[in-house]
């Protein structure tokens, strides 16, 4: 299915409330596709993948949650990680997430190629480093999205990278390693964490909580 096709068919599967003025378009997608016969869920999934694949920043903004919502394929899985490494895309993109947090889907194969691309330059591929470093909780890869962390001034990396930290279920290692960091940026990371989780975080970085 190309963009045009995929165009045609979102609209008759979509009613109005569906259009670009809707706040959270892939809620009333789900709850049809929810409700819809096996060919239309099909139809359903095509779409959402050619708008993913070539579309605008609406249509990939409402691809990305609506696929991140429902069952997919292996082969479905393994085309969207070949649309995310030949078409340059990076953390701007909600493709980004999906594959971030499809990592218990994924094959070796494409964790291997999301590695790859990870590490030629880690900073721009932060969400799909949560993918990696569940495959990989330690070595290179780890020991990149570490410096990456360990080098910057803001406080959003920080939380990307934690993101990675916790699907590798290395959190306190994590913590551990920012310590020495400029405090303003630490309290600030730990303003975002639950008030328990931020005073145990102060207290690692060797700050009063």
């Amino acid at each position: 299915m190309d963009l045009l096709q995929a165009r045609e068919a979102y609209q008759r599967l979509s009613p109005r409330e569906s259009s670009r003025a809707a706040v959270f378009p892939h809620q009333a997608d789900l709850d049809r596709y929810n409700a819809s016969p096996p060919e239309t869920q099909r139809e359903y999934l095509e779409v959402m993948e050619a708008l993913l694949t070539w579309g605008d920043d609406w249509e990939r903004n409402t691809a990305a949650p609506f696929l991140q919502n429902v069952p997919t394929s292996p082969d479905l899985l393994g085309r969207l990680v070949e649309v995310y490494v030949t078409q340059g895309r990076d953390d701007s993109d909600p493709l980004a997430t999906l594959l971030g947090n499809s990592w218990f889907m994924m094959s070796d194969d494409q964790f291997d190629k999301l590695r790859d691309v990870f590490l030629r330059d880690p900073g721009r591929h932060l969400k799909i480093a949560q993918a990696v470093l569940r495959h990989w909780p330690s070595g290179i890869a780890w020991d990149v999205a570490i410096r990456v962390a360990r080098t910057t001034g803001d406080v959003r990396v920080l939380e990307s990278v934690f993101n990675a930290a916790f699907a590798a279920q290395r959190v306190p290692d994590y913590h551990a390693a920012l310590q020495g960091l400029p405090e303003p940026l630490l309290r600030e990371y730990a303003s975002r964490r639950r008030p328990t989780e931020a005073a145990e975080f102060l207290r690692a970085v060797g700050l009063t909580p």
